[in-house]
């Protein structure tokens, strides 16, 4: 028999409510490791075992995505008429997990073209970089998610 390390197997789906603890147990995990992140709506679905966290705002989304941790590269902006949310799908310990927050958007911003997706996009890596450059460097970073901050001052649709 080889000693050499397993992917975590996905956890069962849930059947009982008593089957649903080992997401209960995730998120008891999580408060006590990260006691600080903002509340959030929990659902915990019966038929995937899986878990949605909703969040209220864009800067919510972005500590709870560093704490899980999502990567960046997860996060889908998705707008319809003139509304917008952010989500982000992984794995975090064998749970699926996905992660969710309303964004406030002006409607002429709401149309996003894939051009303009394409930019947010980069323009999101970009910050991220310096981000990290900075923690690296020892210095705090304060900058809220660089894409929340993006559709609020409007630099978001490519304008500089």
């Amino acid at each position: 028999m080889s000693e050499q390390p397993t992917e975590r197997a996905a956890a069962p789906v849930p059947r009982r409510f008593a089957d649903q603890q080992v997401a209960l147990a995730l998120l008891a995990q999580i408060a006590d490791q990260a006691p600080g992140l903002p509340p959030a709506d929990i659902t915990i679905y019966d038929h995937t075992g899986g878990v949605n966290v909703h969040l209220s705002s864009p800067d919510g989304f972005e500590r709870w995505r560093e704490a899980l941790p999502l990567h960046q590269s997860a996060v889908e902006l998705y707008t319809y008429s003139a509304q917008a949310w952010l989500a982000a799908d992984g794995r975090f310990r064998g749970i699926r997990v996905e992660l969710t927050a309303d964004v406030s958007v002006a409607p002429a911003l709401a149309a996003v073209s894939p051009q303009q997706d394409a930019e947010r996009r980069a323009r999101l890596e970009q910050l991220a970089a310096e981000r990290q450059r900075r923690e690296m460097a020892g210095v705090a970073a304060t900058a809220v998610m660089p894409l929340a901050q993006a559709l609020a001052d409007g630099t978001g649709d490519g304008a500089r």
